[in-house]
C-alpha cells in the first residue's frame, strides 16, 4: 500500500510537474505570439501614421508648386523681360507670400534683380548656386533643392527653381522663391502622436534637413537626444544599411537605448523620413501582455490545468479581433474596429486601440478640414479682420479691412495700426487713436472719417488681445465694421421719421422707401404687416427686389433702377411675396427720390390678389363654358341634320301632292299639312336651339305679318285634339289691334304654339281662348304693346308651384307629368323668349278652376303686303329647261328633288354618292349640279373642292347648288365658304329651289 502511495504520489508529483512545464511552455509560447502579433500590428499602424505624414508633406509641396507656378505664369512675370515693370511683378510676389519666405528674380547671371520681401542686406548673386545651373539645364522646369537658411540658423529652406526665357527662347532670368522647413513639419506637430518618438527629414544624398520631436519625447535622456540630432551625413547614411525587423521597421542602438525606425521615401521631394520610437515604449502593451500571463500562469496553476482551452480560446478571439482592426488600419482603413470582448488587460489594449484609431481619423479629418474652415473664416468675413504683432503692426487683413481703410493689401501690411486708422477720428472722451487703447480688449469703438467734400464714413472696431503662455503678448486682433449706413439712417430718422410715420402709418396702402442699392430704408405699417417685414427693416439690409416673385424680380429691378435715375413708373403689374412665404398680386407705382442723403425711390402698392383670383375663376369658367357650348353645339348640329332629312321628305310629298288635281277641301288640308309641318320645323328649331337662348345668343328676325291669321293658323293646329276633348277653341280679337304689326312672327308663333299647347293638353271639358288687345291706356300709333292672354278651365296651378313653371323641364308635379306626358321645356323656351323680344310673361292660376298666361309684346305698327309679297307655290314655265345633275343619298329626298326639277321641265340624272356624282360629270354635259353636304365616302364640300381645283378632269365654273341638314346659325356661311353658288336648306320648298336656280344660273 506504501509503494501505491508512494507511485501515486509520483504520479501525482509527475502529473503536477507536467502540468506546470506544460503550463510553463504554452505561457512561454502564448506570450512571444501574442507579442509577436502585436509587434506586427503595432508596426503596422505607425508605418501606416508615417504614410500619411508622407502624404501630408508631398501635398505642402504641390501646393507650393502650384503657388510658384501661379506666379512664374503671371502676365508680369512673363512679360517682365520685355517691359521692365518691376511694381507688377513686387505686387505677384507680394500676393503669395503666404506660400514662400521670400521670392526672388535674378537675371541671366544670378544676380538678384527683385527680391520680396526686400531684406536690410544687399541683393545676392546666386550665379554659382547649384539650382541655377540646374534651372539652365531644365527648362522651364519647376525644381527644389534644399538650402540653408540665409540667417545662419542651422536650419534650412526648400528652395523652388525655374528658368525664364523670352520670346525667342533666350533665357532671360531666373526665378526662385525659398520655403522654410517649418510649412512642412506644421502639419506633422498638429497630427500629434500616441506614441513618444522624433522626426528626421533627410535628403537623398544624406542632408539632414530637419529634427522634429512628437508625443512626449522629452522624457528621454539628453544624451540620447543629442547623440540622436547630431548625427552627420554619413551616420545617417549608414542608418539604411541596418538589418530589417518586423514590417517596414529596423531595431537601432544609439547610447545603449534601443529604438525602433521607421522608414519613408519621398521621390517627389527627393527626401526620407525616419521616426523614430523608443523600443520600450512601443513594447510596453506588450510587456504587460507577458507579465500578465506569467503571473497568471504561476499563481493559477490548476485553474490554468483546468480552463486553458478556454483561456486561450478567449485570448484569442480578442487578439484575432485586433489583428483584424489592425489590418484594416495598415491598409488605410480606420473605420474598423478591435470588438471589446473581454474586460482584462487585452480588453483594455483593443479599448486604448480603438481610442487611438478614433484620435487617428480625427486628426485626419481635422487635416483636411482646417485649410480650408480658416481660408473661408478669414476671406469671406462680411466684418473688416485685422491682425496685429506685438509692435501693433498689421500682419494679416481680408477684404472688408481692405475696403473699409481704402487700401490694398501691400500698403497696410507692416504698417502701424495706428498710423492707419489715424484719418479717423473717435468718439466721446477720445478723439485720437492711441495705442494705449490696445493695452486691453475693447468693443464698439466707433471711429469717423470726413473727407472734404463727402459725407463721413464711419467705423466700428472691436479687439482682443492674443497671449502665449511663454511671452505674454503675441498681437492683438480686431474685427471692423462699416456703419455708415446706420448712422445715416440714425440722422434721417431724428429729422424725417416723426413727421413721416404718422403720415405713412395711418394709409391702409404699403409704403416703401428704397436706397440707390435698392436696399429698404423705410416701410410703413401697412407694408410690414403685409409683406410680413422685419419691424425695422432698415436694419435688415434686405434689398426690395427680393419681394418680387422669380418670375418677375429681374422686371422689377430693371424698373426701379431706371426709377433711381429719375423715371416714375406704374402702375405695375408685380408678383410680390411676403419674407414668410404667403404671395401677393400688386399693382405698384413709384416716384425717384433724392436728397442728402442720396438717391432712391418711394414705391406704393396695392393689392390685387383677389381681384386677380376672381379673374382667373372667370377666365376657367369661360374656357369651360366655350368648352360645353362646343359639345353641345356639335349635338344640336347633329340632330338638326337628323331631323330635317325625314321633314324634307314629308314637306316635298306635301308640296308635291298640292300640284296635283285636287278639290278645294284637299287643298285645305294640304295648306294646314304645310302649315303644321312648318310649326313643327319652327319648334325643333326652337328646341335646338335651347342653349343659344340659355346664352342670350338667339337673334331675332322682325318682319310685318298678319297677326289674326297667325293666331288663327296656331289655333287650326290644334283642333283635332281640340275637337276630341270637345273643347270651344276660340280667339277674341279687340277692335283696335291692329291687324298687321311687325315683330318675329316665328318666335311669337313658337310663344302662342306652346301656349295653346299646354292649355289644350291640360283641359279636359269648357274652353280655351286666346283674346288679343291693346294695353289699357296706350294709344294706338306707330308703336304699340299689345296684351294677348291665353285662358283654359283646365286643372290649374298650385299657388306654390307657379314660380317653377317657367324652369325648362318643370311640371306641376309628377303625378301630372305621368297623366299628360311632355318634357317641362314649352314655359322655359317662352319665358326666354318674351325675354328676347323685350316682353313679359305673367300666369294667374285656381287649382281645379282653369289658369291664364298673361303676355305683354311691344311691337310696331306693321303695313299691308302687296299681292307681289304674296308667296305661292307655283312654275316658271319660262325658264330655260336644263341639264341638272342630283347627288343625294338619300331615296325620299331624292325623288322629291327630282320630282320638283321635272315639274320645272328640266332634265335630271340622279346619283347616291360623290364618286358617281364626278363620274357622272366626266362621262356627260350638264348645266348645274345639285350636291347634298352630307354624304357617305366623297361627301358634298369634298367633290366642290376636287371641281373647283380642277382635279375631277371637268368644267371647273360649272353652278354649284348645295343642300344640306345642316341649318343652324353659321351653317350657311360655312358652306358658301367652300366654294359652293348657292345653298337650299332642308326641309326645301319648291319656290326656294327655283328661286336658287335662278340666282344661280343668272
Amino acid at each position: 500500500m506504501a509503494q501505491v502511495a508512494s507511485l501515486k504520489n509520483k504520479f501525482f508529483f509527475s502529473s503536477v510537474l507536467t502540468a506546470v512545464v506544460v503550463a510553463a511552455a504554452l505561457g512561454t509560447f502564448s506570450s512571444a505570439l501574442m507579442i509577436r502579433y502585436l509587434e506586427s500590428n503595432q508596426a503596422l499602424v505607425v508605418d501606416g501614421l508615417i504614410e500619411r505624414v508622407g502624404e501630408n508633406m508631398v501635398l505642402r509641396h504641390r501646393m507650393k508648386v502650384q503657388a510658384f507656378e501661379r506666379v512664374v505664369h503671371s502676365d508680369a512675370v512673363q512679360e517682365y523681360g520685355r517691359t521692365f515693370r518691376e511694381h507688377l511683378v513686387v505686387e505677384v510676389f507680394t500676393h503669395n507670400l503666404d506660400e514662400f519666405k521670400h521670392v526672388s528674380y535674378l537675371d541671366e547671371q544670378g544676380a538678384e534683380e527683385i527680391r520680396v520681401p526686400r531684406s536690410a542686406d544687399e541683393l545676392q548673386y546666386y550665379g554659382s548656386r547649384i539650382f541655377f545651373r540646374e534651372g539652365m539645364r531644365d527648362k522651364g522646369k519647376v525644381g527644389t533643392l534644399p538650402v540653408s537658411d540665409e540667417m545662419g540658423s542651422g536650419q534650412y529652406d526648400i528652395c523652388y527653381y525655374v528658368a525664364s526665357y523670352d520670346y525667342f527662347d533666350r533665357f532671360a532670368g531666373f526665378l526662385c522663391a525659398n520655403a522654410p522647413m517649418s510649412d512642412f513639419l506644421g502639419e506633422v506637430q498638429s497630427m500629434g502622436l500616441p506614441l513618444p518618438g522624433y522626426l528626421t527629414v533627410l535628403s537623398t544624398e544624406g542632408l539632414p534637413l530637419a529634427n522634429l520631436l512628437l508625443g512626449g519625447a522629452s522624457r528621454l535622456s539628453g544624451t540620447i537626444r543629442e547623440s540622436m540630432f547630431s548625427l552627420n551625413v554619413s551616420e545617417s547614411r549608414k542608418l539604411f544599411d541596418l538589418p530589417e525587423g518586423v514590417a517596414r521597421a529596423s531595431l537601432v542602438d544609439i547610447e545603449g537605448e534601443r529604438f525602433v525606425l521607421f522608414k519613408k521615401a519621398l521621390p517627389e521631394l527627393n527626401w526620407n523620413l525616419l521616426l523614430w520610437i523608443p523600443h520600450s515604449e512601443f513594447m510596453k502593451p506588450a510587456a504587460e501582455i507577458r507579465n500578465y500571463a506569467l503571473f497568471v500562469a504561476l499563481f493559477s496553476l490548476l485553474v490554468v490545468m483546468a480552463w486553458g482551452h478556454f483561456i486561450s480560446g478567449r485570448f484569442d478571439r480578442q487578439l484575432q479581433s485586433l489583428v483584424s482592426a489592425m489590418g484594416a488600419a495598415a491598409k488605410g482603413d480606420f473605420t474598423s474596429r478591435a470588438e471589446l470582448a473581454s474586460k482584462d488587460e487585452l480588453g483594455m489594449l483593443a479599448s486604448s486601440y480603438n481610442s487611438m484609431l478614433d484620435k487617428i481619423q480625427g486628426y485626419e479629418r481635422d487635416l483636411v478640414a482646417v485649410n480650408k474652415y480658416l481660408g473661408n473664416l478669414i476671406a469671406e468675413m462680411s466684418d473688416g479682420l485685422i491682425a496685429l504683432g506685438p509692435d501693433l503692426r498689421i500682419e494679416m487683413v481680408n477684404k472688408a479691412a481692405c475696403r473699409l481703410l481704402g487700401a490694398e493689401e501691400s500698403e497696410l501690411y507692416g504698417r502701424n495700426v495706428c498710423q492707419v486708422l489715424a484719418a479717423f477720428s473717435g468718439c466721446g472722451r477720445e478723439t485720437i487713436v492711441r495705442e494705449g487703447w490696445f493695452r486691453q480688449d475693447f468693443h464698439g469703438l466707433e471711429l469717423k472719417s470726413a473727407p472734404s467734400g463727402t459725407d463721413p464714413t464711419w467705423l466700428s472696431i472691436s479687439g482682443a488681445r492674443l497671449t502665449d503662455e511663454s511671452s505674454g503678448l503675441a498681437g492683438f486682433i480686431c474685427l471692423a465694421q462699416d456703419i455708415t449706413p446706420r448712422k445715416q439712417s440714425e440722422k434721417a430718422l431724428r429729422l424725417d421719421a416723426e413727421r413721416f410715420r404718422n403720415m405713412a402709418d395711418k394709409l391702409p396702402t404699403p409704403i416703401l422707401e428704397v436706397g440707390e442699392g435698392l436696399e429698404i430704408g423705410y416701410a410703413n405699417k401697412s407694408a410690414v404687416r403685409i409683406f410680413n417685414l422685419p419691424a425695422r427693416v432698415q436694419r435688415e439690409r434686405l434689398t426690395v427686389d427680393f419681394l418680387a416673385c422669380p418670375e418677375d424680380k429681374d422686371r422689377f429691378r430693371q424698373t426701379l433702377r431706371s426709377a433711381v435715375e429719375g423715371e416714375s413708373f406704374g402702375p405695375l403689374e408685380v408678383g410680390m411675396q411676403a419674407l414668410s412665404g404667403g404671395k401677393l398680386t400688386c399693382l405698384v407705382n413709384g416716384v425717384p427720390l433724392s436728397g442728402e442723403h442720396g438717391k432712391g425711390v418711394r414705391i406704393s402698392s396695392q393689392d390685387i390678389s383677389e381681384r386677380k383670383q376672381e379673374e382667373r375663376e372667370v377666365l376657367l369658367a369661360k374656357e369651360a363654358a366655350e368648352a360645353a357650348n362646343k359639345s353641345k353645339g356639335e349635338f344640336l348640329a347633329n340632330m338638326s341634320h337628323e331631323l330635317r332629312t325625314p321633314l324634307n321628305g314629308i314637306f316635298g310629298m306635301l308640296q308635291l301632292m298640292q300640284m296635283t288635281s285636287l278639290d278645294e277641301e284637299q287643298q285645305e288640308y294640304i295648306r294646314t299639312a304645310l302649315s303644321t309641318g312648318r310649326s313643327l320645323l319652327t319648334l325643333i328649331n326652337d328646341v335646338l336651339d335651347f342653349s343659344k337662348l340659355e346664352a342670350g345668343a338667339q337673334g331675332l328676325v322682325e318682319s310685318s305679318f298678319d297677326l289674326r291669321r297667325t293666331v288663327s293658323q296656331v289655333l287650326d293646329n290644334f283642333r283635332v285634339p281640340a275637337d276630341e276633348k270637345g273643347l270651344l277653341l276660340a280667339a277674341v280679337f279687340h277692335a283696335d289691334v291692329p291687324r298687321y304689326i311687325v315683330a318675329d312672327e316665328s318666335r311669337f308663333r313658337q310663344v302662342l304654339f306652346n301656349l295653346v299647347g299646354n292649355a289644350v293638353k291640360f283641359t279636359e271639358s269648357g274652353k280655351v281662348e286666346v283674346n288679343v288687345s291693346p294695353l289699357p291706356g296706350v294709344t294706338i300709333s306707330a308703336k304699340v304693346t299689345i296684351l294677348l292672354s291665353v285662358t283654359d278651365t283646365g286643372i290649374g296651378i298650385p299657388e306654390s308651384q307657379i314660380e317653377n313653371i317657367f324652369e325648362a323641364f318643370t311640371q306641376v308635379d309628377g303625378a301630372h307629368a305621368r297623366r299628360y306626358k311632355g318634357t317641362g321645356l314649352g314655359l322655359g323656351i317662352v319665358r326666354r323668349l318674351m325675354e328676347l323680344m323685350a316682353g313679359e310673361i305673367s300666369v294667374e292660376s285656381t287649382e281645379g278652376e282653369g289658369t291664364t298666361v298673361y303676355l305683354t309684346l311691344p311691337v310696331a305698327v306693321g303695313k299691308e303686303p302687296s299681292s307681289a309679297d304674296e308667296v305661292v307655290f307655283g312654275l316658271d314655265k319660262s325658264s330655260k329647261p336644263m341639264r341638272i345633275l342630283v347627288a343625294e343619298d338619300d331615296a325620299v329626298n331624292r325623288f322629291t328633288v327630282e320630282h320638283f326639277l321635272s315639274k320645272m321641265g328640266h332634265r335630271i340624272t340622279c346619283v347616291d354618292h360623290g364618286e358617281a356624282a364626278i363620274k357622272a360629270l366626266t362621262d356627260g354635259q350638264f348645266d348645274c349640279v345639285l350636291l347634298d353636304i352630307q354624304m357617305p365616302g366623297t361627301d358634298g364640300l369634298e367633290v366642290t373642292r376636287l371641281i373647283r381645283s380642277g382635279k375631277a378632269g371637268i368644267r371647273s365654273t360649272i353652278p354649284i347648288i348645295a343642300m344640306s341638314a345642316h341649318a343652324m346659325s353659321g351653317d350657311r356661311e360655312r358652306i358658301l365658304e367652300s366654294g359652293v353658288d348657292g345653298y337650299v336648306p332642308k326641309p326645301m320648298s319648291l319656290d326656294t329651289l327655283e328661286l336658287a336656280l335662278q340666282q344661280v344660273m343668272e
